[in-house]
């Protein structure tokens, strides 16, 4: 995942016509009921049946005769469905595409545990920052790990180890990462699944679903426009995996200009899962997974994935799990959905994954970026991603700027003229996609954008929202101090010349937690990230078409392969001889934790979002002990207790000294909507151990008990920090990062407005407009309406979901509030939701006038029409956690009288 929020597929689940959109407020294009862009409802499903997959013990022959009987049981229903994948190894059960309307039907089928939505992954944002043509390594990122050390000292480099790499492909050709692909290359397998046409993003003008897989993974070339989505998408995003395989693998050894990765010695698998543009689904991702266990690798990196999906029961994120249970180091990027200050709870799947590493961003110590020069002075940019040209590398022109380094809201809008000139712009008060449009409107021919923060930031200027116009004309992006340096410069110096050179630029943020890194827990509590990675400002191996084959990017993406290439590292020092769990927990227990990156030196920065700390390989690899489990999960309430077994593999005792260290909380902000945005804490937890001190003696086990009481936090906020295990007389510190909620979790409200009085009740009709949601749409008042379900003549539920649900359900009842039948009252049932992506955005559910009638009774009447008449909806919403049987652990909403006037 690139560096910018990556754009979320939530799980969008329909039963019975039940349409669930994610949209913003403010707009009737943004509500998807007209047929606008925004209604995102999918058509292709996961549907699991009954046995566990083949890795769990079912035999191959019982699975296809699942799948079979399926298949037979649709067709017998007049379900019209295509099937996509049928999965056997790491999960039981297919991928379909069908119509919303037969998804309850689906459900109803015998043998058939439950169906998920596939969700839909955009190929992240290209942050693209970096020209080729330098003789900088990696060498900056992987001396943040110790990988450096690793190679040089230890003499490991992941010799005899194979990463899996499931992204956009990997262009073997680059000296770097073999020059060829076979049995005897570097990559040594691969497969492209999908083809350079396959774009599953619906709302694209490029959405194609059908793959057209072929045996070659090398990704599309960059520089190709004809590849292009229309409407302004730029040229291909494809060099995402060929810069993930680099920071994982990249043999540059000994030859100027080449990098070097963390694991030079190990050999590659490509999985392309997606095409020159757009999105792929989670099906592929599964299907990729499988052929990696089949291929044999030792470590799997993933760095993609559903943003705010964080339910570790998600279909992929099982099958992750399935594959570390068969014997394969899972490693994933936990997502760039954070922002400081904001966005708890936006941790992606797979990364959520129980036994999966999932891995957050830190900061790399200098950024390898191309340069301009005013006055004679030399200055560092990141390129802006979304444009339809590239900054260039030679010519220039005047400079201009349209505030000051004290603006608010510099060129949101211009009136004035810019013709032929480039926009000097300081960013805030409006996006960096309206700034860049009002200075190309204006006539400009370039932009350069200047910070208002100190933290990095590695923009987009991508239409928003999409469709809209494109920018067209070269975006750079510099630092505050520049900004303002140059504004001084400008009566006497005024000209700008691009350079076609790339320089080192010292990062303020290096070794910090990047802005973007998505924070934790997951939806159940469980600690996610499990551990961090240099992501922030990474130089690596690109496309040869593009850059010279170098590209510096940004985003948990980057630090995802870091973090697969030390388990290759550390797969090499033991011999194999350690589990995947294992490999997780040396790396967790040796993470170095860090201080907060808005204030290094006011609290440690917290564990939902560092997880265990930066990696440090040379730790892992040399401690002869470790402890279990690595991580703390204490869920709800004012603290909690755990064992923690020392294992001591050495030859000799260890004795420990046991404490323990409070990390920064986060909580309910003064300003704002909770977990939107939230407030750091300052505050402090306290330990109770059995023993302050365990001797461990060698080749054996020791336990110890601890018990964490939470500190005084405001009510409802996360707290955490770290029990240490020090080894007297030198040594490793060992860690184990914890995590707690304080107070009720399932206090945290679920149902809420969104600024727009939600939950309600909506009717399409022409001459009607809302105040919230524009026109075309008339809101349900006290005395409700008929619908005639006809055309689009139906009853539409809107809905904001400001935390994780785990089960949500509509229900029929009669206008005196009972059941419209006993037992099968139910409309729709959905299970593990995420929350929405923002605060202002919700989603909606169309009732088609029908209810579940048995679940696989065998007498083929699995959904019943309600008869004409009037009835109300009962929208309800169980918390995570939350107990289906404690009435307190719901929310709900009761629509008002809805008349079926079928004619």
């Amino acid at each position: 995942m690139s560096t910018t929020t990556l754009r979320r597929a939530a799980a969008f689940l329909c039963i019975a016509g039940a349409m669930l959109t994610p949209a913003a407020a403010g707009g009737s294009s943004s509500l998807g009921l007209l047929g606008g862009s925004s209604n995102e409802t999918p058509s292709t499903w996961f549907v699991e049946l009954s046995s566990p997959p083949a890795t769990k013990g079912t035999s191959k022959a019982k699975l296809k005769a699942e799948r079979d009987a399926f298949k037979s049981s649709a067709a017998a229903e007049g379900i019209k469905l295509t099937e996509r994948f049928a999965f056997d190894s790491l999960w039981n059960g297919v991928s379909v595409s069908v119509a919303p309307s037969q998804v309850a039907t689906i459900q109803s089928l015998p043998g058939v545990n439950a169906v998920y939505p596939v969700h839909t992954i955009s190929l992240p944002d290209i942050r693209s920052e970096g020209g080729g043509g330098s003789n900088i390594e990696l060498k900056n990122a992987v001396g943040l790990t110790g990988a450096d050390q690793a190679q040089n000292e230890l003499g490991l480099d992941g010799r005899g180890e194979t990463i899996a790499i499931i992204d956009s492909g990997v262009d073997y050709t680059l000296p770097e990462l073999g020059g060829c692909f076979g049995p005897e290359c570097k990559v040594r397998g691969g497969l492209d699944l999908v083809g350079d046409t396959y774009n599953a993003s619906p709302t694209s003008p490029a959405f194609n679903p059908v793959a057209t897989p072929d045996a070659d993974p090398k990704p599309c070339d960059p520089d190709e426009t004809d590849r292009a989505e229309a409407l302004g998408a730029g040229t291909s995003n494809g060099g995402h995996g060929t810069h993930v395989a680099g920071i994982a693998a990249a043999d540059g050894r000994g030859h100027a200009g080449q990098v070097v990765g963390a694991a030079p010695g190990a050999r590659l698998l490509a999985y392309r899962v997606f095409g020159c543009n757009g999105s792929t689904d989670t099906d592929v991702l599964i299907h990729a997974m499988e052929l990696a266990l089949a291929d044999h690798a030792d470590v799997l990196n993933i760095s993609i994935g559903s943003a705010f999906g964080n339910w570790p029961e998600s279909p992929e994120a099982v099958a992750a799990d399935n594959l570390v249970d068969s014997g394969i180091v899972v490693v994933a990027s936990i997502g760039n959905s954070g922002t400081n200050g904001g966005q708890l709870w936006s941790a992606g799947s797979p990364g959520v994954g129980r036994k999966v590493i999932g891995v957050a961003s830190f900061d790399n110590t200098k950024a390898t970026l191309p340069v301009f020069t005013v006055g004679g002075r030399t200055y560092t940019y990141n390129r802006a991603a979304g444009s339809l040209v590239t900054v260039p590398q030679a010519g220039g022109g005047e400079l201009v700027a349209t505030g000051t380094p004290a603006s608010t809201d510099d060129a949101c809008t211009l009136s004035g003229s810019l013709v032929g000139k480039i926009a000097l712009i300081r960013r805030g008060g409006c996006g960096f996609y309206n700034k860049a449009l009002a200075a190309q409107n204006a006539g400009a021919i370039g932009v350069v954008l200047y910070n208002n923060a100190t933290a990095p930031v590695s923009p987009t200027v991508a239409p928003s929202p999409a469709g809209s116009s494109p920018v067209r004309i070269p975006v750079a992006f510099i630092t505050a101090a520049d900004g303002a340096e140059i504004y001084a410069t400008l009566p006497t110096a005024h000209n700008l010349a691009w350079r076609g050179e790339v320089l080192e630029a010292p990062l303020a943020s290096a070794g910090l937690i990047s802005d973007f890194s998505s924070y934790g827990t997951d939806a159940e509590l469980n600690l996610k990230p499990d551990i961090g990675g240099p992501g922030g400002q990474i130089y690596s191996t690109w496309p040869h078409q593009q850059f010279g084959g170098h590209n510096t990017i940004g985003g948990t993406s980057m630090a995802a392969p870091h973090v697969a290439g030390l388990a290759a590292l550390l797969l090499q020092a033991k011999h194999k001889a350690i589990s995947p769990e294992l490999v997780k927990t040396l790396l967790m227990n040796t993470a170095l934790p860090k201080g907060l990156n808005v204030a290094p030196d006011d609290g440690l920065e917290p564990t939902w979002r560092q997880g265990a700390g930066l990696a440090q390989i040379v730790g892992a690899a040399l401690t002869p002990a470790w402890v279990t489990p690595s991580k703390l999960s204490l869920g709800e309430g004012d603290g909690g207790t755990a064992q923690l077994t020392v294992t001591n593999s050495g030859p000799t005792a260890v004795m420990y000294d046991l404490s323990q260290v409070s990390t920064r909380g986060a909580g309910p902000s003064t300003s704002g909507v909770y977990p939107f945005a939230f407030s750091y804490l300052l505050d402090s937890d306290s330990a109770t151990f059995s023993s302050r001190s365990v001797t461990v003696a060698p080749r054996s086990s020791a336990t110890v008990t601890v018990r964490i009481a939470a500190g005084a936090w405001r009510d409802r906020a996360l707290y955490g920090g770290y029990v240490i295990f020090r080894p007297r007389g030198g040594g490793t510190d060992l860690s184990v990062p914890y995590v707690g909620f304080k107070g009720d979790y399932q206090s945290l409200p679920v149902l809420t407005g969104a600024g727009c009085g939600l939950p309600a009740v909506f009717k399409r009709s022409a001459a009607a407009a809302d105040s919230c949601l524009g026109a075309g749409v008339e809101r349900l008042g006290d005395a409700g309406a008929s619908f005639t379900l006809q055309g689009g003549d139906r009853p539409i539920v809107l809905y904001h979901l400001n935390h994780q649900v785990r089960t949500l359900k509509v229900e029929v009842l009669k206008t005196n509030g009972s059941p419209v039948q006993p037992v099968f009252d139910i409309a729709g049932q959905l299970e593990f939701l995420p929350r929405n992506s923002a605060a202002s955005s919700f989603f909606e559910f169309d009732w088609d006038g029908t209810r579940g009638q048995d679940k696989g009774g065998g007498n083929g009447d699995h959904r019943k029409v309600v008869p004409n008449g009037t009835y109300l909806l009962k929208l309800s919403a169980l918390k995570a956690l939350g107990d289906a049987s404690n009435p307190a652990d719901w929310e709900s909403f009761t629509s008002p009288p809805i008349t079926l006037a079928r004619p």
